[in-house]
């Protein structure tokens, strides 16, 4: 053990026992412990990685937002409400232990290409591990393997270095990552700026398109059917033909609009295109620069600034999930009764919007309208609602006017969409049927003075609380 490593061991071993306050991970490189001591705050560092390999002990804080050591798991709140009581180092082994107050012990390994920490039971059993490793998997005997030559790899440093030195290696390491977002932003603005110039040129040839449109049209006989192109006079030359290109996959029709269509296309397209790119030019400029000001860029918010935002979530909460698109009536009873506008819908509704203790409604007998009643959990529908959604899910079904209609329902948690179904297909185990007679006009002045009037669609209101 070197001398510094020796001495820095001493200062901290003579203010404990200490208090664990907080363990958290800086930058995502050292292990930080917050230790509460009779001479105040104090800050150990240790950082086992192979581009640091080193320890500091002081009353010097990060002074960044450093999270907690959630690799710990369930082990971390007892961590931090424990004490430490003493730090040693084994010799020749490049590796500082740490025994808590828990009956748990605390490992840095120093060596290697990632360094790592490991938590073990006084049986040497590991708990957790900061990398996972093939050889330290949790409930495995815990054992190390240190280098066949060791060699002191440890290193003693002021605190305020070793914050400094680790922030450096985070900005070294959010540059990579911006440069390489930065890099594909300026693939993407080349890319966008080659088709820009694509359309410049299909542009430049409006008139091309007119006066073959013009010419198809005129020599409309000629054009064969599967044919790539067709031989026409010429009106300037008579002596000669001009060979217009055709799509043999179109009719003769098809190929003339789509000649007229691409001449009105691009002859009103230069004025857009002229915008775009200058546009497009600006946005590579102003990355240029930021690709040229990167390497000298110091400040992490900035740099995390310049990343992309995080991609929202594909699916968002049900309770977040919009109602407008869908028919809202309230029944008598004050429940909201929803129902799908088409096959899609359908699909939304129930496999996405509907919980699983709502009430589910589809006709026995035909295709149609799924619809829901949303209904707490354990709150039973009184049946004058049930007979309404029932008379809702006929009438949106179609079933002619005075003809009897079987109506399935269930709780939508017994409904199912299988694999590869087309759109408005499910399953449904069990389920009961309550008989409705369709009574168009009926229906029609109900639904008008029963629509639902939530003032925010976006917010799925609740079933009342009794019926």
């Amino acid at each position: 053990m070197n001398a510094a490593l020796h001495d820095l061991l001493q200062s901290l071993n003579a203010n404990l026992p200490a208090a664990v306050r907080k363990c958290g991970v800086l930058f995502d490189r050292a292990l930080v412990l917050r230790l509460a001591t009779a001479a105040g705050t104090r800050y150990l560092y240790l950082a086992p990685d192979c581009m640091s390999r080193a320890v500091a002990y002081g009353p010097v804080s990060p002074h960044a937002d450093y999270p907690h050591a959630s690799w710990l798991g369930a082990h971390l709140t007892p961590l931090e409400t424990a004490q430490l009581l003493r730090a040693e180092a084994l010799p020749s082994e490049n590796v500082l232990l740490l025994v808590f107050s828990t009956p748990s012990h605390l490992w840095l390994h120093f060596f290697g290409q990632s360094g790592n920490a490991v938590l073990t039971s006084p049986d040497q059993t590991i708990l957790a591990a900061w990398h996972l490793h093939t050889h330290h998997p949790p409930g495995a005997p815990y054992h190390r393997t240190s280098p066949a030559a060791p060699r002191e790899l440890i290193s003693v440093m002021e605190p305020a270095a070793l914050v400094a030195h680790l922030t450096n290696l985070a900005c070294e390491d959010l540059r990579r990552t911006v440069a390489r977002h930065l890099r594909s932003q300026r693939a993407r603005l080349l890319h966008r700026l080659a088709k820009i110039d694509a359309d410049a040129a299909r542009a430049a040839r409006a008139a091309e398109f007119r006066h073959h449109a013009v010419l198809l049209r005129a020599y409309y006989h000629l054009i064969k059917p599967h044919r790539d192109s067709v031989q026409v006079p010429d009106p300037e030359h008579p002596d000669t033909t001009i060979t217009i290109p055709l799509d043999p996959r179109k009719s003769p029709q098809e190929n003339l609009r789509w000649y007229f269509h691409q001449a009105e296309k691009w002859q009103r397209a230069p004025a857009a295109i002229a915008r775009r790119r200058q546009e497009t030019v600006e946005a590579l400029a102003a990355l240029d620069r930021q690709i040229g000001t990167l390497p000298s860029l110091q400040d992490l918010a900035a740099l995390r600034a310049m990343l992309p935002p995080p991609p929202p979530t594909k699916q968002r909460p049900k309770t977040d999930r919009g109602l407008a698109r869908f028919r809202r009536f309230r029944s008598s009873d004050g429940f909201l009764i929803i129902a799908g506008r088409s096959a899609r819908d359908n699909d939304e509704l129930t496999c996405r919007v509907a919980h699983g203790h709502d009430l589910w409604l589809h006709t026995r007998n035909r295709p149609g309208a799924h619809v829901i009643i949303r209904a707490r959990r354990n709150q039973p529908v009184p049946i004058r609602t049930l007979r309404e959604a029932a008379l809702v899910c006929a009438h949106l079904s179609k079933v002619p006017d005075g003809e009897v209609e079987e109506i399935l329902y269930t709780q939508r948690k017994h409904v199912a969409k299988p694999k590869g179904a087309q759109p408005g297909m499910v399953l449904v185990a069990g389920g009961k049927t309550i008989t409705v007679r369709e009574r168009a006009t009926a229906m029609e002045e109900w639904l008008r003075t029963h629509q639902w009037d939530a003032p925010d669609p976006q917010v799925e209101p609740e079933s009342p609380s009794s019926a």
